[in-house]
């Protein structure tokens, strides 16, 4: 018997094979008739070929009809990359992360709008090479990381190479060296703040600024927070929740919560009328 055969079952067409000690079956979704089975004929011959070669593709997705609309499994990299992401906002993908994922759909559609399944190492590399061009080497990184993430959900579900493409280029990418944070020295910090407090139009900044230097919080953390956040004694603030773009987020960038202890002089700051 061959290792491939096509059958009629319940009025369809289907083919199926031998591969790995298993019978696997591929449903080509038409009725059984005279040009229905040459076309499944072609299919057939195309399992032959690649099972001689052993290159069966386990996914079964290349020798199934191409479909269309909300069921295709045949896709440009960018549609591809949108059910991707789709996927991961409906699982919870913070605002952020959603901001890298548009950046990362932007290039594809500029640069690389072809048939996912037509990608290759070396299409791959080319479109590494074009996004370094315009992003830092660390944000090159993080978009091919995420590509990489894309076709690996996408495997067994839609028309994509078996092997990604993308992880071996992301390891090759050395990020930037982080440049060395020059802090403000004392006499800066004061010559700051007592710009600040004698400003005719910038003296109700002055608390806030105050607190960035004293506390150490981020500038959207410290926008985000309410009296309930502060302490009754003033002793501390709970910094729980951020502002990013204009929108409050009920948590911080990390996603984790801290108790930051008032020093005396942030104690007397908040404890002016004008911050009361």
């Amino acid at each position: 018997m061959s290792n491939a055969w096509i059958e009629n079952h319940d009025g369809r067409l289907r083919i199926r094979c031998r591969h790995s000690g298993k019978t696997r079956t591929i449903s080509l979704g038409i009725e059984d008739g005279k040009a229905q089975r040459g076309y499944a004929l072609s299919i057939l011959g195309q399992v032959k070929l690649d099972l001689s070669l052993n290159q069966f593709d386990d996914s079964l997705l290349k020798y199934k009809p191409k479909t269309v609309g909300t069921q295709a499994t045949e896709l440009s990299c960018p549609e591809l990359f949108q059910r991707f992401l789709k996927h991961k906002v409906e699982r919870g993908l913070s605002n952020g992360a959603q901001r890298r994922y548009s950046g990362v759909l932007s290039h594809l559609r500029r640069s690389l709008n072809i048939p996912a399944h037509h990608v290759t190492e070396g299409k791959a590399g080319n479109f590494a090479a074009v996004i370094q061009e315009s992003v830092s080497n660390r944000t090159a990184k993080d978009y091919l990381w995420v590509l990489n993430g894309c076709w690996e959900w996408a495997a067994g579900k839609y028309r994509v190479s078996e092997r990604t493409p993308w992880s071996e280029l992301a390891k090759d990418i050395k990020a930037n060296d982080r440049e060395e944070i020059q802090p403000f020295n004392p006499t800066e910090i004061k010559a700051i703040l007592q710009g600040f407090k004698t400003s005719l139009y910038y003296a109700s900044y002055y608390p806030y600024v105050f607190a960035m230097f004293n506390t150490a919080a981020r500038p959207g953390e410290l926008a985000a927070l309410t009296w309930n956040d502060v302490a009754a004694d003033f002793s501390g603030i709970n910094i729980r929740a951020s502002f990013s773009r204009g929108t409050r987020r009920n948590q911080t960038k990390t996603g984790r919560s801290r108790l930051v202890f008032c020093n005396p002089a942030l104690l007397v700051v908040q404890k002016t009328p004008e911050t009361l």
